[in-house]
């Protein structure tokens, strides 16, 4: 999930008239925190954020280092109360991260 978040920056739809840029690379985060719950997210917003900083350099500032660990940690807290109250396994979106899940562990890393 990080090489992803770090390859899906590099696609993004630039909006001149407003000088910002629509991405979806923030979605690995998103997907992280909420299926493995806030600690998790938030560990791996801080790891995401480090690494492309350490990719990419620019200069370092504290609040917008804290924003990829902040997003992963709410999205964790509204994971676990998701979790928390729909405690059927059988849904659409646990199925679907289960069988993600399956495919990039047995068809993706086990066939070398």
């Amino acid at each position: 999930m990080l090489a992803l978040r770090i390859v899906l920056q590099y696609f993004s739809l630039p909006v001149p008239a407003f000088g910002f840029k629509i991405s979806i690379s923030w979605l690995p985060i998103y997907v992280v925190g909420f299926f493995f719950g806030p600690i998790v997210g938030l560990f791996f917003g801080a790891l995401s954020d480090t690494i492309n900083y350490l990719l990419h350099g620019g200069v370092w500032f504290w609040m917008y280092a804290i924003q990829e660990p902040v997003v992963g940690m709410v999205s964790g807290v509204l994971g676990s109360l998701y979790f928390s109250s729909n405690k059927d396994t059988n849904s659409w979106m646990f199925k679907f991260f289960k069988k993600i899940c399956y495919l990039l562990h047995y068809k993706l890393l086990q066939d070398k």
